[in-house]
C-alpha cells in the first residue's frame, strides 16, 4: 500500500502518465470491483447504484473512455485471478502499464515482478 501511493504521488509518474487510477485489492476483491473502482474513478464517483453493472458493461464503458497513457495500479493483490479482466483490457493500449502490488512471492511468474523495498 505504501508503494502503490507513493507512485501515485510521485511527481515524475504523473508527468508520464496521462491518467493514474489507483484501485484496491485486498483479500477478497473480485475483477469485478477492480472494474468497478476504475469506472469510478473514470466517472468520478461512488454512486452505489452503479455496483449492479455487469463486468462486460464495466469493460466496454471503461475501454470507451480511453486507455492512452494510462497507469492502472492495483494495490494487494492476494489472487492473481483477480487481475485478469484488467489485463485484458491494457492489452488494447500500447502506452498503457498496470503496477501491482502483493505480499505473496509466487503471485506472478517470474520475470514480471520486482520487489521493492519502501
Amino acid at each position: 500500500t505504501v508503494l502503490g501511493i507513493q507512485v501515485v504521488h510521485n511527481d515524475k509518474i504523473k508527468t508520464h502518465f496521462k491518467t493514474i487510477f489507483y484501485l484496491r485489492a485486498g483479500h477478497d476483491a473480485d475483477s469485478q470491483n477492480l472494474l468497478l473502482q476504475w469506472y469510478q474513478q473514470i466517472r468520478k464517483t461512488d454512486y452505489l447504484g452503479e455496483t449492479n453493472l455487469s463486468e462486460e458493461k464495466l469493460k466496454q464503458s471503461i475501454l470507451s473512455h480511453g486507455l492512452e497513457n494510462v497507469l492502472v495500479i492495483v494495490d494487494n493483490v492476494w489472487k492473481q485471478k483477480c487481475i485478469g479482466a484488467i489485463r485484458k483490457i491494457l492489452r488494447h493500449s500500447k502506452t498503457s502499464r498496470m503496477l501491482i502490488t502483493t505480499q505473496l512471492r509466487n503471485l506472478l511468474p517470474l520475470g514480471t515482478s520486482k520487489k521493492f523495498t519502501v
